[in-house]
């Protein structure tokens, strides 16, 4: 490379060092990002209890979070219920908005509580005759979900492991 003044490989150097420096750049965000995962982003265990049309039924849930927007995010709770004769998965949704509560245009705020020791407020929402309750608690932590309608009673509280 001959240039009279030397512009050129002073470019392509500066260019070379700019991209190198993003490169490296991005692989420590991606480090830190890793060493400090979003609480947010946990995926937590269920268990689950209750009556379906007078039969017991118990099984297993997960709940997952979904990014909405920049200010708001759901959690998804699929759960899976058995009896000795028949299983049902279904899933519920609680919406959250960026201060960790939920979304007080879609839940209604119904008192503070405890469970054990932990500090839970209780919302609820009701949905084509269902009514979901809701116990959440710091960080967006979705500690019991009660489902009731006619037919239906079932409890689904956090596995925490210690």
């Amino acid at each position: 490379m001959y240039s009279r003044n030397g512009n050129t490989a002073i470019a392509i150097v500066l260019v070379i060092l700019l991209m190198a420096g993003s490169v490296g750049i991005f692989f420590m965000m991606q480090m830190l990002m890793n060493n400090n995962p979003d609480p947010h982003d946990t995926v937590y265990d269920y268990k689950f209890e209750g009556t379906i049309d007078g039969i017991e039924y118990t099984g297993t849930g997960v709940r997952e979070r979904f990014i909405e927007s920049s200010t708001e995010y759901d959690y998804t709770l699929t759960y899976t219920v058995s009896s000795s004769t028949k299983t049902i998965t279904d899933k519920c949704y609680i919406f959250y908005g960026s201060d960790d509560k939920p979304v007080p245009e879609l839940y209604t705020f119904i008192r503070n509580d405890k469970i054990g020791d932990i500090d839970v407020e209780v919302w609820t929402y009701e949905n084509k005759g269902i009514l979901y309750t809701y116990y959440t608690g710091g960080q967006s932590m979705l500690y019991r979900v009660i489902i009731t309608s006619d037919n239906t009673t079932l409890t689904g509280d956090i596995i925490l492991y210690e």
